[in-house]
C-alpha cells in the first residue's frame, strides 16, 4: 500500500525539479508503473508460496516462508519489514516539509511555515 503512496511524495518534491511540466509527469507515471508490477509479482508469488485463504493479513511472506520451511527466508522478511517502515516515515517527512514550504509560499499558511 506504502508503495502506491510513493507518488505523492514526487509531487510534493517536484519544487526541487528542473524541468517539473515535463519531470513530475513521468516519475508519477513510472512510480505507478513499476510499483504495480513489483505489487503483481510479489502476489503471484505469494499465491505460489500458499493457497489463498491461509495468506495471513499481518504478515504474509514471513508466515509463507515459515510454513514452506525456508527459516531463513521468514527471519529475512520479517528483519525487512522492520526495517522499512522507519524509511516510509522518513520519506514522508521529507516530502512534508516541501508541502509546508509550497503552502506557506501559496500563502495559504502562516509564513513562518516557508
Amino acid at each position: 500500500f506504502f508503495a502506491y503512496i510513493g507518488f505523492d511524495q514526487v509531487c510534493n518534491l517536484s519544487g526541487e525539479v528542473k524541468d517539473p511540466v515535463k519531470d513530475v509527469p513521468r516519475a508519477v507515471m513510472y512510480t505507478l508503473m513499476i510499483d504495480t508490477a513489483i505489487y503483481m509479482l510479489a502476489a503471484l508469488a505469494l499465491a505460489a508460496l500458499l493457497p489463498y485463504e491461509q495468506i495471513s493479513t499481518v504478515s504474509g511472506f514471513p508466515e509463507a516462508f515459515g510454513a514452506n520451511g525456508w527459516i531463513w527466508a521468514e527471519r529475512l522478511t520479517a528483519i525487512g519489514e522492520i526495517l522499512v517502515l522507519p524509511l516510509v516515515v522518513l520519506t514522508s517527512i521529507q516530502s512534508q516539509t516541501r508541502l509546508m514550504f509550497a503552502m506557506a509560499n501559496d500563502r495559504l499558511v502562516p509564513r513562518f511555515f516557508g
